[in-house]
């Protein structure tokens, strides 16, 4: 177990004191890092560092913390502190009594230190002001006079090209960093202790377990239909439900729920049967055949992959267009996969309008394919009043779903696994290269940047892509087949 407290472990043990043992134990549970050694998440520890790398333009004249081990570095951060020509220490390390931090830099303002924090993110929030807080606590711990705190974030105006300061833009959180940090020093005592017992704390169903990865194997062990489950559920009703001991949904008395919504899930759940709350028959017959069923996959990275790209935006790179004239039964397929060493908007505009034809619906999963639509049209602005036509002709079966069926199997969810694994189940993604969307964006980024696949491993790759878009409309078919047949 870690002599002192890291941030992951204290900010874990806030949330949940439970959470907080296991994270700090020498080797936590694999759930705690479900992506490590993925090729997402080695994409993602790449872009990081890469960032980080060209915050260094920020800082002319830093002196970086060469130190590995944690008290070497932490008495070479006082040595260069001490120091009156050091005006920037990069890698500082700091620890107190019970823990340890290491802002990625601290600037000299005359007898004070500005901590800042470089992140590959747009915007604050606050998580990463709690990131920044804990720094900013250990520090003052520490004896360093502290008299600003900064989220050093991604610039918006950025484009390829530009030099490195462009990325960045500096967000002053000082105030707020300040008055949670205070609030974290009353935590400290307690999250230590807590963290360090021979046991676990016993399991108590909290707000943070919604989201807890280890919440299967926790709290909610044995537990199929958690009270998250119930749609629409406001984290005051959902903290009321859980002070009075409600656990499941089917804990839940049916006085106690608020909307037909929540009646028509707990009934469903009771029932153990899909429940229709709308009408799925009339909605479905929006639906003009021949259909167009359509998926895009995007890309977005904090440092963009072709110009005129702005941080993060979401670039779409690959769609698939399966054709059916009746539910389930498919005419025709076509899948358009972008070069991966140009910008290619225009060519996909082009096939996107050929594949789509004049007529029928263009079936969709979620709203999100018609921002992807408007993102191509603004993009190409010859061919825009054609692309913004299109969405006339766009049928969300998501929204059919949210509005007309509670199902047992959703798991409280409307998403396309969630939905699949209540309407068709056994349908998979297990026999592909690709099962999720994080790696297919992984994969054409890293094709984008060059030097991880060969020349040779590089068709593999695009034809495995091509694969997983492909089994995602396949997916929309099976799923409007299944709703189909579930009408009256």
């Amino acid at each position: 177990m870690p002599y002192r407290l890291t941030r992951n472990v204290f900010l874990n043990a806030v949330a949940c004191p439970r959470l907080g043992w296991f994270s700090r134990l020498d080797n936590p549970p694999h759930e705690l890092d479900p992506e490590q050694g993925s090729l997402a998440s080695r994409f993602l520890l790449q872009e990081f560092r890469d960032v980080h790398a060209r915050a260094r333009a920020l800082f002319p004249g830093a002196v970086t913390v060469s130190r590995q081990a944690y008290e070497a570095a932490c008495w070479q951060t006082q040595d260069l502190m001490d120091h009156p020509s050091t005006h920037t220490v990069l890698e500082a390390a700091f620890g107190s009594s019970t823990c340890r931090a290491r802002p990625d830099a601290i600037v000299r303002l005359g007898d004070e230190w500005r901590i800042c924090e470089v992140k590959t993110a747009l915007n604050r929030t606050k998580e990463l002001v709690d990131d920044l807080a804990y720094s900013w606590m250990v520090l003052e711990q520490a004896g360093v006079r502290l008299g600003g705190a900064s989220l050093i974030l991604l610039s918006r105006d950025y484009r390829p090209g530009m030099p490195d300061e462009a990325l960045f833009t500096t967000v002053d959180v000082t105030q707020d960093a300040a008055a949670r940090a205070a609030g974290f020093k009353e935590l400290v005592a307690g999250a230590d202790a807590v963290t360090r017992g021979t046991e676990p704390p016993e399991p108590a169903l909290t707000m943070r377990c919604r989201t807890c990865p280890l919440f299967r194997s926790c709290a909610g062990k044995g537990i199929e239909h958690p009270i998250f489950d119930l749609p629409h559920l406001t984290p005051a009703k959902l903290q009321r439900f859980i002070a009075q001991g409600f656990r499941t949904v089917q804990d839940v008395p049916d006085a106690a729920l608020l909307t037909p919504r929540q009646a028509l899930a707990w009934q469903s759940v009771r029932s153990g049967k899909a429940t229709l709350t709308g009408d799925l028959h009339g909605d479905l017959a929006a639906v003009v055949w021949p259909a167009r069923y359509l998926d895009f996959e995007i890309v977005g990275t904090g440092i963009p992959l072709f110009p005129e790209l702005a941080p993060f935006e979401r670039f779409p790179f690959l769609y698939s267009v399966r054709t059916c004239d009746q539910p389930g039964r498919i005419r025709s397929h076509k899948v358009f996969l972008s070069p991966h060493n140009r910008d290619a908007s225009q060519d996909m505009a082009e096939r996107l309008l050929q594949d789509l034809g004049e007529d029928g619906s263009i079936v969709v999963y979620s709203g999100y394919q018609m921002r992807v639509i408007r993102w191509l049209a603004e993009r190409v602005p010859g061919l825009a009043s054609h692309l913004r036509g299109l969405i006339s002709r766009i049928v969300d079966l998501e929204s059919i779903t949210r509005q007309d069926v509670c199902h047992p199997g959703f798991g409280g969810k409307t998403s396309l696994q969630a939905v699949l694994t209540g309407l068709v189940p056994g349908f998979s993604y297990e026999d592909l290269e690709v099962e999720e969307v994080a790696t297919a964006s992984a994969q054409f980024a890293y094709l984008a940047r060059g030097g991880y696949y060969s020349q040779e491993r590089a068709p593999l790759v695009r034809r495995d892509l091509a694969a997983y878009c492909a089994r995602d409309t396949l997916a929309l078919v099976r799923v409007h087949e299944a709703l189909h047949n579930l009408a009256p």
